[in-house]
């Protein structure tokens, strides 16, 4: 059994090229403009292969933090210019402060524990500048997890065919996922392998208590960019 993305790095962009990244970033944008307005300087966690920090670089000073190597090289690839952290969320120190952090889509997903999504805003809220915004855009909720729930999908595209299969068990409060890849490429090579994916369920309230407790002032939009929510906490 593989760890996160270990193999999956290399397919990731063709298997979610649906996502709309430029529309959500104009929104991850709009919203930071609100609260901060002339912000100019921002650090996105989970960075994974820089398609978010690609759009908002348009807006930004931008680096990237993320503990996923394999994702950091598409990344680089992408973004060869641009500061990449190959670190841990839920306990890095990078020496300095942003104008703004964000998390997006549901990377904060795979913080399993309560302490560790503590650490995660808290390390955050020692590199906010004052006044700074922290957006995370949260993972599914317990209450709504589909416990058993199965997928399956066949992206092609780049010179190869993905599929992907999918089951999850919940154990406490963690959703764990397997995902069984199948890969086919051009030159008539093809792969197969499975990643175990543990992702944590917290409530929007246990959100609120640990961004107060970090000396942030929570917000909360329901909807977000995919309908998962949106947390949208300022530094005092």
């Amino acid at each position: 059994m593989l760890n996160p993305y270990e193999r999956s790095a290399q397919v990731y962009d063709l298997y979610y090229s649906w996502l709309d990244y430029e529309t959500h970033a104009i929104t991850i944008h709009e919203q930071i403009e609100e609260r901060k307005p002339g912000a100019t300087s921002l650090l996105e966690l989970g960075c994974g292969t820089g398609r978010y920090m690609e759009q908002l670089g348009q807006w930004y000073e931008i680096e990237g933090l993320d503990i996923s190597e394999s994702m950091l090289t598409v990344a680089h690839r992408r973004l060869p210019d641009a500061v990449l952290h190959l670190d841990d969320m839920t306990d890095f120190d990078l020496g300095r402060s942003y104008d703004a952090i964000a998390c997006l889509f549901s990377s904060i997903a795979y913080v399993t524990s309560l302490a560790d999504l503590g650490a995660v805003i808290r390390c955050s809220a020692q590199h906010l500048n004052s006044g700074g915004v922290l957006i995370i855009e949260p993972w599914f909720t317990p209450d709504v997890w589909e416990e058993g729930h199965v997928d399956a999908r066949v992206v092609e595209g780049d010179g190869l065919k993905v599929a992907r299969v999918g089951s999850s068990e919940v154990v406490g409060n963690r959703a764990i996922m397997r995902w069984a890849w199948a890969v086919a490429w051009e030159d008539g090579d093809a792969d197969a392998y499975v990643e175990e994916h543990p992702t944590g369920l917290f409530t929007i309230g246990e959100y609120d208590t640990l961004l107060r407790q970090a000396g942030l002032m929570p917000g909360y939009n329901p909807a977000g960019p995919l309908g998962r929510g949106l947390h949208i906490a300022v530094k005092r």
